[in-house]
């Protein structure tokens, strides 16, 4: 088990360690934006019937961005859900929580704010399933090469609306997002 742990964190480092070097490149060879951070707040809609079964269909999302020159961010993201499911004399708790670290290339679709978004990176998602009555928890967790598809609407001048598909390679944690992001 440890083993499986420390090949998961070399894989990890090894995704952090390309991202940041693809990254200071393009750092050194252009001026800096003018609003570098962003931030993100809207729903998560998973995808996996499962993972809606266990939890609520809708969950909170939220993310920090650094914008870099070239049209690329950086982007971190977190999501959870939780739910109960009772089935008497039992209540069953649970709750999934979704990381994910991507690598983002914007692109502008014509000149009315709209562009869209391919990111790749890592999706970390760790799983916890109680009963507390009877005093049993089961947690899991994997990490995933993931992929992000998105549109954005520009909405003034640092303000968007960004509507994003993300999956991961495994089973569990692939789904759409919408929400809100400001600059600043």
């Amino acid at each position: 088990m440890k083993r499986l742990r420390m090949g998961r964190l070399a894989w990890l480092a090894v995704v952090v360690s390309a991202v940041i070097v693809t990254g200071l490149p393009a750092v050194a060879q252009e001026e800096p934006k003018e609003k570098q951070w962003g931030v993100r707040l809207g729903p998560w809609y998973p995808a996996d019937s499962d993972v809606r079964e266990l939890t609520n269909n809708w969950w909170v999302y939220f993310g920090l961005e650094h914008f870099l020159p070239g049209n690329t961010s950086v982007s971190l993201d977190y999501g959870r859900g939780s739910g109960t499911i009772s089935i008497p004399p039992i209540s069953i708790k649970s709750r999934v929580e979704l990381y994910s670290l991507f690598y983002n290339i914007w692109r502008s679709i014509g000149n009315g704010g709209t562009s869209w978004l391919l990111g790749l990176g890592v999706v970390y998602m760790r799983a916890k399933v109680a009963e507390p009555a009877l005093g049993v928890a089961v947690s899991d967790s994997k990490t995933d090469v993931g992929l992000a598809l998105g549109i954005a609407q520009k909405l003034g001048r640092d303000a968007e609306l960004q509507l994003r598909y993300q999956t991961g390679w495994r089973r569990g944690n692939t789904g759409l997002v919408l929400n809100i992001g400001f600059r600043f």
